[in-house]
């Protein structure tokens, strides 16, 4: 902490080039194996360097979630799994000898993980050299629907499933054609050419089930619980922005349990989920905590109840004092381990004049609105626009029944941020 800075992607972009380039012991001595991609706030790609240590780290946490999560949902053992890891999307163009991303999304577990895995994977591994995205949609959808003894999905934002459901009800005919005739025939590459060996097994029975269960159109009336009578658990991203879509989720399946993802990033993991906690995951990096209110660095030990921190990790992919920009608040403690709840980005603020409104405000002040007035959307947000030197917040939103009133109230409640 002395004589090393907090840093940002920023600071070792000049570094990663090098990498790219076959240079050795840049920024660890350990082998760089793969530059993986990710989003970067400012809206460029960033590229996270993957060692052999990297590897390790994500190992000790996910499988310390893999564990609790068969511990605590022992009938997730006896069926399949739907695991989406990494979206759909053409790789980003970045020069590199170093390859960029992984051919699997399995290449995040170890040994025995991918070995497990690969026992219970709804979906074919090679669906991740497909970038069409309407194209991956028909293959994910497909092998959904197909699975009869599905026990758990995992996805990173709900709003990802829901695209799913939409797209099965929308497109029904073409998907229950395939699983009754046990043939792919959506195009399946960039060209159009249906290229790729993907098959599945005819089953008419499967989809005459699925036909009788699914209303064209309709997301809300589909007994989706009756399509997976067996579906136990949905993991996927419950707070910040994403805790919005979670009450739709909770009435197409009421009776399974949703369970948060923790926060895990590219760069590192910082919490995961056990037995209802999201614990940090101090067994993989060095997690520093800034303070929110003072600024000062605080260790694992110092962390109080209903304080809000913001995330610095160091790792084994040469990451140093490494500011995530996330924020976290401490909730609660288990077996003297705090529980983190994601807040949001600290550096997600919206400026037009002067108001400085961060995401997190703007998260809140929807979430609140939105249960006080039983609003039923999975997408909303506001845009900054300006206007013929007009500046002002537009709100979106799927519901098209939304009045006027909502749009007010969310006024009333941001004007309580002092510079709005």
């Amino acid at each position: 902490q002395k004589f090393v800075p907090i840093s940002n992607y920023d600071d070792y972009q000049p570094f990663i080039d090098e990498i790219a380039k076959g240079k050795p012991s840049v920024l660890t001595n350990s082998r760089v194996t793969n530059l993986v991609p990710t989003s970067g706030t400012s809206g460029f790609n960033k590229f996270i360097p993957y060692t052999s240590e990297t590897t390790t780290e994500f190992n000790y946490a996910l499988n310390v979630w893999m564990h609790s999560l068969y511990k605590e949902f022992p009938k997730l053992s006896k069926g399949k799994a739907f695991w989406l890891i990494s979206p759909a999307g053409k790789k980003p163009h970045f020069v590199s000898v170093i390859p960029v991303g992984f051919k699997s999304d399995d290449s995040y577990f170890g040994k025995i993980g991918r070995l497990l895995i690969s026992k219970v994977m709804v979906l074919p591994s090679e669906i991740q050299s497909i970038s069409d995205a309407n194209s991956n949609l028909y293959l994910s959808c497909l092998y959904l629907l197909n699975c009869s003894d599905l026990n758990l999905i995992s996805v990173w934002n709900p709003t990802y499933l829901g695209g799913l459901l939409k797209f099965i009800v929308t497109n029904k005919t073409m998907l229950v054609n395939s699983i009754r005739t046990g043939t792919v025939t959506y195009p399946i590459d960039d060209e159009g050419n249906g290229n790729h060996n993907f098959s599945i097994l005819k089953d008419e029975k499967r989809a005459k089930q699925i036909e009788s269960l699914i209303v064209v159109g309709n997301i809300e009336n589909t007994s989706w619980e009756k399509v997976w009578p067996n579906l136990q658990l949905i993991s996927c991203w419950t707070d910040a922005w994403a805790a919005g879509a979670i009450p739709r989720l909770q009435r197409l399946f009421k009776n399974t349990t949703i369970q948060g993802k923790g926060l895990l990033a590219t760069e590192g993991v910082v919490s995961i989920p056990v037995m209802g906690y999201y614990l940090p995951a101090y067994f993989s990096h060095f997690i520093e905590f800034v303070d929110t209110e003072n600024q000062q660095i605080k260790l694992l030990s110092e962390l109080e109840i209903g304080k809000t921190y913001e995330i610095i990790i160091t790792t084994g992919s040469g990451l140093y004092r490494y500011n995530l920009n996330d924020l976290v608040k401490v909730t609660s403690y288990y077996n003297k381990l705090p529980s983190l709840k994601f807040l949001g980005k600290s550096n997600n603020v919206s400026d037009l004049v002067g108001e400085k409104l961060s995401e997190i405000v703007v998260s809140t002040v929807l979430n609140k609105v939105k249960t006080e007035n039983n609003l039923h959307c999975e997408v909303i947000f506001l845009s900054p626009c300006t206007v013929d030197n007009q500046s002002f917040y537009t709100l979106y939103t799927d519901n098209k029944s939304i009045s006027s009133k909502i749009s007010k109230e969310i006024d009333k409640e941001l004007n309580q941020v002092f510079y709005y």
